[in-house]
């Protein structure tokens, strides 16, 4: 099920975007477990935040990307306000405030520009930055595993479009994306192809600067892995 988030003030989910660069610790443009720990500044009961996470991730994808991570700070704040968590009340969020969160600084109102992110969103690239940690790894084949639906081993172009066009990114930028993750020119992504493109999406969703040419960091820690592992359940 595909949550709009549309009906979320732009100043609030500017809010909730320069939260999500703090909750993601490990900088890999996901809330998977590692960062889940910030669920819980909202002190909200374990039980509670993991149906928060559960309708959140409503991809049972094992990880949260920046839009179910605003649909799980407007659960959160639904929650704080005493009433039921669930995906209807998305709709009721221009009523309700942000939530409350330990050691936060919380949402102005009297501001008449959306909040500054809390550290800058665009980051300078170097060789070593252009590297995929085995957690993302595991998250790409996950989804590469989802859209290879024919399981031949490759992600065609429309097979790819749901990911890619989810990102929001404008089409040339995908276009570019698909180009340097397409190496042999063959119209279709094999498994490290796919991860290269899951990582240049969330890269430049981070403010990265795309490469003009793959580096090798990235062409190395893109390689497969050989385990396949178990279905994600709530980090919570």
């Amino acid at each position: 099920m595909n949550i709009d988030i549309s009906v979320i003030p732009p100043a609030i989910q500017s809010y909730y975007s320069s939260l999500f660069q703090i909750a993601d610790e490990d900088k890999d443009g996901v809330i998977a477990k590692t960062d889940a720990q910030f669920f819980k500044k909202s002190g909200l009961p374990n039980s509670t935040l993991g149906i928060v996470w559960q309708l959140s991730d409503s991809q049972y994808k094992g990880f949260l990307t920046k839009d179910d991570f605003i649909v799980a700070m407007s659960l959160i704040s639904v929650a704080q306000k005493g009433r039921e968590v669930s995906l209807d009340c998305i709709s009721d969020v221009a009523q309700i405030q942000p939530p409350r969160l330990e050691g936060v600084t919380a949402f102005e109102t009297t501001s008449t520009q959306p909040p500054s992110p809390l550290y800058p969103t665009i980051q300078t690239t170097t060789e070593t930055e252009w590297t995929v940690s085995p957690e993302k790894k595991k998250h790409y084949f996950e989804l590469f595993q989802r859209y290879d639906e024919d399981k031949d081993g490759f992600i065609t172009g429309p097979q790819a479009r749901q990911i890619f066009v989810s990102s929001a990114l404008p089409l040339p930028v995908l276009a570019n994306i698909w180009s340097l993750s397409d190496r042999g020119k063959l119209n279709k992504l094999d498994l490290q192809g796919f991860t290269i493109a899951c990582y240049l999406i969330d890269a430049k969703l981070k403010g990265m600067e795309l490469p003009t040419t793959l580096p090798d960091s990235l062409l190395n820690s893109s390689k497969p892995e050989t385990n396949i592992t178990s279905p994600p359940t709530s980090p919570l």
